[in-house]
């Protein structure tokens, strides 16, 4: 829960989404080596870049995140492929 501060993000944001992620990699995930979690390289590069536009733990703060986190993954696919 120390990357959640890091990112500058109230503590509930850290909790629900690793329960989900967990709980799915159970079920779908094809490797024991493997980690589902955050990662502090990741909150801090999240945190600097968001500092300079929204307070921390403000809720403009917390939908700037969200959207990175939703555009993230279409842009690492079309990396990928």
């Amino acid at each position: 829960m120390g990357y959640t501060k890091i990112a500058g993000m109230p503590l509930v944001i850290e909790i629900y989404p690793i329960l989900l992620l967990v709980v799915a990699f159970a079920f779908f995930g094809s490797s024991r080596h493997l980690t589902v979690g955050t990662d502090s390289a990741t909150a801090e590069i999240l945190a600097s870049g968001l500092v300079a536009i929204a307070i921390p733990e403000s809720s403009k703060y917390i939908a700037y995140a969200g959207m990175i986190a939703l555009l993230q993954r279409p842009c690492f696919s079309l990396e990928a492929g």
